[in-house]
């Protein structure tokens, strides 16, 4: 976890299997966000390429793209991200609310079982790290207040 919140209270909360709860503390609430409503449509021509069938599969889910910053605990942001691939649920926190997600990718990286982290940006020269995750709300409700 950063070992101090330089801005605000944001925190991610996970529980590995057979443990308790784990408080990964956040230096910055989530950064750079990106909210996005995804669904699953399908979509194919005709073979005279005059119609076009289009159907939606369900109201679709909404997910986040946002980056983790000024981490200065490198070791625990992999440990909290490979946990989070592997459970279902990970705890946001920011603002005074909780969000339930899925902790869907970590952007960038090669294969699903890696987690690529980069040097920050402004901050390498502190020791901090930050990478880029993917996050699925898991109870039905979008992400929008989280990043106000």
């Amino acid at each position: 976890m950063a070992t101090t919140a330089l801005k605000g209270n944001a925190y991610f909360t996970y529980t590995p299997a057979g443990s308790a709860a784990i408080v990964h503390q956040l230096a910055i609430p989530l950064w750079n966000k990106r909210v996005v409503d995804r669904r699953a449509r399908f979509d194919w021509w005709a073979e005279d390429f005059n119609t076009r069938e289009v159907v939606n599969l369900a109201t679709g889910v909404y997910e986040v793209e946002a980056t983790i910053r000024f981490d200065n605990e490198p070791t625990e942001l992999r440990y909290m991200l490979r946990t989070a691939l592997q459970e279902d649920l990970v705890l946001y926190y920011t603002n005074g609310a909780t969000y339930p997600v899925r902790l869907v990718a970590v952007l960038g990286a090669s294969s699903a079982e890696d987690v690529p982290l980069d040097p920050d940006r402004d901050r390498h020269g502190y020791g901090e790290w930050e990478c880029r995750v993917q996050l699925r709300r898991t109870d039905g409700g979008t992400l929008d207040g989280a990043f106000t």
